[in-house]
């Protein structure tokens, strides 16, 4: 059973990343993770929430920037969650 109330897709494979990150040592804050992708925090509960909110490019774009997220994968066009460079990275920190 899906946690969140959103029923996006694209919303879910963000906060899915967002749990990975967290799970992994990453992302210790929500407020880390909404800075770091130009989010403002209130609006991360309401997506969560599925008030009609939603991420936007720009904030997947950052995603990608700042946490080594392969842009592909948010289109099915990738398997992997991060580049290559990014994952060896995270996996030396797990």
């Amino acid at each position: 059973m899906n946690k969140y109330k959103t029923t996006d897709e694209l919303d879910l494979k963000v906060l899915h990343v967002y749990e990975l990150l967290s799970s992994i040592g990453i992302v210790k804050y929500k407020r880390t993770f909404c800075h770091a992708i130009d989010l403002v925090e209130q609006n991360f509960s309401k997506i969560c929430n599925g008030d009609n909110q939603h991420f936007s490019t720009r904030h997947i774009i950052k995603l990608c920037q700042v946490y080594g997220v392969d842009a592909n994968w948010f289109v099915g066009t990738s398997k992997d969650i991060f580049l290559k460079k990014r994952e060896q990275n995270v996996n030396k920190s797990a």
